[in-house]
């Protein structure tokens, strides 16, 4: 007889690296009918999850607080998980309530809880602005206390890591004083003094040394290399490099700016730790927290239904101590989370465990992960998916671009994200002839301009260029309905002045005693704040936003697949909350049979990679922010992205390689300067900021567009360009320079697989020194 293949196991699990990714679901849609009762319940807890984590932040802000300031001898663990707990269970607990002996805390955390509750105490009466809320169930607590530190302490370490961030903001108002430019000119500067700083320099660098800024500098300098005078790399601290120690020394310097820009009165300052929002915001439920929910909802109502697993015998629920026994097998995880949820909703082509690996061929390598966060309205469940499996990666944080290994071999990736720079293997000749490629130039005025072709003019080439304008993508993902929500139930609820309170008693102090004042503001508000994130639909409004800005995203993916064709400036918007998905596909359906049948689209039937630019877009101050890297990371899922220097691709002509020269226009200009103001509309908004020009005492004159001294005066249309090579074209011509750069991108991206990556790829026209041909 011959040789019989053994017959596979059943599938217990992956092996080896796993990355984590989520699928997102409204929790009507994915409680099954008989679970519907855990609704309420996930709501309810997901809100007194959003209070206790308000106060265990600022308990812990306070009791950092007071031991820079030499209240006690010994920094606070906040890398262990014990500190965080505690604080979270003490905070829960009323006025009149004594702490548990067996949950007795540090002695020193004792100490600020003492100090905490005289702040949320009414000095008047003697009593509480408020009582926390409680669960009547010390296992779940303690359970959501423990999923509460293990978050709390990554945002700890993130938050550390931002430390010369905080360094730059205290510069960019420093040198915002000296009018050396405008806002780019200003936080230039203030990145290399701040890189300065970190480099341990005495002096800042030569080109800003006669700003009359090396007083600032000097003291900076010293009390930096008082706390971190350490061979660290502060720019690029990993979590695995913040120890205690090194976080101490943080925490120390980060105070003593805070400190700095409190007596130089600096208007923009940060939090010495990360503090909670107000808003009820997402909670972790795993396995042990399912469980313990279940069972609390069945001994509020024994008609609500438990699954198999946590029942006795006759019916009833098993005790706390034999659910943490059952859930300990991961099959029995499984049954669990298939009773409650339809995961089939979320994700049905998946691996499950016990599944004969001979039928799973055509199945995604994903499991789930036994793990979901919820705000009680929407759920973000988790599963694993082996990175064996896709040899591609995807970057979570900008960050993580960098460091990314040299020459990776791209030869099997059909997604992810990659940088041109490191000179990837894999992309040749061979794959450009298998390939579609596009050029994508990201952008203020256009969140991203797109290009499939490098032909010009009017013709059909226009249906391989997608333009996406800012203000498009901010209406389809609708922020500004969401605006307009937001302020609407802020006049409905008459919430504003809660609000002014909090902006004059900011959390953004080095001193315990002005947190203190926050606190007590807090306390205060806290009933009416509570009553405003609650009842006002807020997180239906953010379920909603999540949606549009999914949907849009993946609209736009697939124009720059080929799937669907260009969006036409004048298309119908289908918002989410106005219509249904069966409205949404028949829509898109219908663009792409007008656009087959009046302009001859076809679907691109070939893997697409597209080289982008590098572009870091900053945020404007008063607008929406536009998501460029969050763009990215969608687009990686279904496509290549290379990331590619821009240089120079909006200033040569992608058509003759000349030196593209700028298009003047007419505007009104005066010569004040400006300061942005919010300024109201007159219907009852908060209004948007706008320039308003002020005198050398900084006070407001008029607004910039209706300044009596303006001037006409010609002024660069940044739009447009225009080519006069004469000997390429008879005329001038006008491009866009979007559009222009678009197709540079791609070209750089085409030469470099012609050349099978050679290190000289980029066109002569688009390396350094920038020729101008023209002159």
């Amino acid at each position: 007889m011959g040789d019989q293949a053994a017959p596979l196991p059943l599938f217990d699990g992956f092996v080896g690296p796993v990355r984590r990714v989520s699928r997102n679901s409204a929790v009507k849609k994915l409680l099954r009918d008989e679970y519907q009762f855990l609704r309420p319940q996930l709501r309810f807890i997901a809100e007194i999850n959003a209070t206790r984590r308000q106060d265990a932040m600022n308990l812990i802000n306070l009791h950092v607080r007071r031991y820079l300031e030499g209240h006690f001898a010994d920094f606070p663990p906040l890398s262990g998980q014990r500190i965080w707990t505690q604080a979270y269970k003490l905070v829960g607990l009323r006025l009149d309530e004594a702490i548990p002996r067996f949950d007795r805390p540090e002695v020193d955390l004792f100490a600020t809880f003492e100090v905490f509750r005289e702040c949320i105490r009414n000095q008047e009466t003697g009593e509480a602005f408020y009582e926390p809320d409680t669960l009547d169930d010390g296992s779940l607590t303690a359970t959501m206390a423990d999923n509460f530190a293990r978050q709390a302490i990554q945002n700890y370490h993130e938050h550390m890591r931002n430390l010369p961030r905080f360094i730059a903001i205290v510069w960019e108002q420093i040198i915002d004083g000296h009018h050396i430019g405008n806002a780019n000119a200003v936080k230039r500067a203030a990145r290399l003094i701040t890189q300065s700083i970190i480099d341990h320099q005495p002096a800042p660098p030569q080109e800003f040394q006669d700003l009359d800024i090396n007083d600032h500098y000097e003291n900076m300098h010293i009390e930096f290399e008082n706390w971190l005078g350490l061979e660290v790399p502060i720019q690029r601290l990993r979590a695995r490099d913040l120890t205690a120690d090194l976080c101490m020394r943080i925490l120390g310097f980060s105070s003593s700016l805070l400190q700095f820009a409190e007596l130089l009165g600096l208007p923009k300052r940060w939090s010495l730790l990360p503090i909670a929002s107000h808003q009820v915001v997402h909670f972790t439920v795993c396995t042990r927290t399912l469980a313990l929910i279940l069972r609390r909802a069945w001994q509020q109502d024994h008609q609500n239904p438990l699954p198999q697993p946590l029942q006795r015998e006759d019916g009833r629920a098993l005790p706390v101590q034999g659910i943490y026994h059952v859930i300990s097998d991961n099959n029995v995880k499984q049954v669990i989370w298939e009773a409650v949820f339809q995961m089939d909703h979320v994700k049905s082509n998946r691996f499950r465990l016990g599944d004969d690996l001979n039928n799973l061929v055509n199945v995604n390598p994903f499991t789930f992960d036994f793990s979901m966060t919820t705000d009680g309205v929407r759920a973000h469940l988790l599963f694993l998916r082996p990175t064996l499996a896709e040899p591609e990666r995807f970057p979570t944080v900008r960050a993580d671009l960098h460091r990314l290994e040299d020459n990776m071999d791209l030869g099997d990736w059909t997604k992810g994200v990659y940088l041109l720079d490191k000179d990837p293997r894999g992309l040749d000749q061979e794959r450009l002839n298998e390939s579609a490629i596009i050029g994508v130039d990201p952008g203020l005025s256009s969140m991203i301009t797109a290009s499939g072709t490098q032909e010009e003019g009017p013709g059909d080439h226009r249906l391989h260029e997608i333009s996406v304008p800012t203000r498009s993508y901010h209406a389809r993902t609708q922020v500004f309905w969401e605006y307009q929500k937001e302020l609407q139930n802020r006049a409905k609820s008459g919430i504003t002045a809660e609000y002014d309170m909090i902006r004059n008693h900011s959390s953004h102090v080095s001193s315990s005693a002005g947190f203190q004042g926050y606190i007590r503001v807090i306390a205060q508000i806290r009933p009416r704040m509570k009553d405003f994130a609650m009842h006002y639909k807020h997180r239906e409004i953010r379920a909603t936003l999540a949606a549009a800005r999914q949907s849009t995203q993946a609209q736009i993916t697939n124009e720059l697949l080929g799937i669907s064709p260009p969006r036409l400036p004048n298309a119908k918007i289908q918002f989410i909350h106005l219509t249904s998905k069966r409205q949404r596909k028949r829509a898109s359906r219908r663009c792409r049979r007008d656009a087959q049948r009046n302009f001859g689209w076809e679907r691109n039937p070939l893997p697409t990679i597209s080289f982008w630019g590098d572009g870091r877009m900053p945020n404007i101050p008063g607008y929406a922010p536009i998501p460029h890297f969050g763009m990215i990371q969608f687009a990686s899922r279904h496509m290549l992205v290379i990331i590619t220097n821009e240089m120079y691709t909006s200033q040569v002509h992608a058509a003759c390689d000349a030196r593209l020269r700028a298009v003047n226009g007419m505007y009104h200009h005066c010569e004040h300067r400006y300061k942005r103001r919010r300024t109201t509309t007159g219907n009852g908004t908060r209004g948007r900021n706008v320039r308003w020009c002020v005198e050398e005492n900084s006070a407001f004159l008029d607004r910039k567009s209706e300044c009596d001294e303006r001037q006409n005066r010609a002024s660069e249309v940044w739009a447009l360009k225009r080519c006069t090579n004469v000997d390429a074209h008879i005329h001038p011509v006008i491009v866009n320079r979007d559009t222009n750069a678009a197709k540079n991108m791609r070209r750089i991206g085409i030469a470099y697989m012609e050349l099978d990556g050679h290190p000289d790829h980029r066109p002569p026209p688009l390396r350094l020194p920038l020729p101008n041909v023209n002159e």
